[in-house]
């Protein structure tokens, strides 16, 4: 599935996400082919979350993911890889995953975590447009 899948394009031809997302600077871990590695999370929403690695993931493979939601809810779901961004200013490609099986209370957990954004958040966000 491609990226445009996640997101929706408005008329003036702005990306709009289906989900809020919030800044989310944290290791998290994958679990992939049998083997666990931890990567450097960048952004969280419900729908998934963006995250930049050293190892190379391929668009449709599944990993398993377990973080830890400050305030210490423990989340673990699988996800699939939906697309790669180049390489940042840190030299890593950032990879796109989309959560599949999230239970609702994991799901509103990761809601309220994102909508309790701060104001610098908020500001740094509407500058991105």
């Amino acid at each position: 599935m491609a990226a445009d899948s996640f997101k929706k394009t408005v008329p003036t031809g702005v990306e709009a996400r289906r989900t809020p997302r919030r800044v989310f600077q944290r290791p998290v871990g994958l679990l992939r082919h049998g083997e666990y590695t931890v990567v450097g999370a960048l952004q969280l929403s419900e729908g998934g979350m963006l995250f930049q690695s050293r190892e190379k993931f391929q668009i449709h493979e599944f990993v398993v993911i377990s973080m830890v939601i400050p305030g210490g809810a423990s989340i673990v779901t699988r996800g699939e890889i939906i697309y790669e961004r180049p390489p940042n200013a840190s030299g890593l490609p950032q990879f796109g995953v989309r959560f599949s099986g999230l239970t609702l209370q994991l799901r509103r957990l990761i809601r309220n975590y994102v909508t309790a954004k701060t104001q610098a958040e908020a500001e740094a966000e509407a500058s991105e447009f």
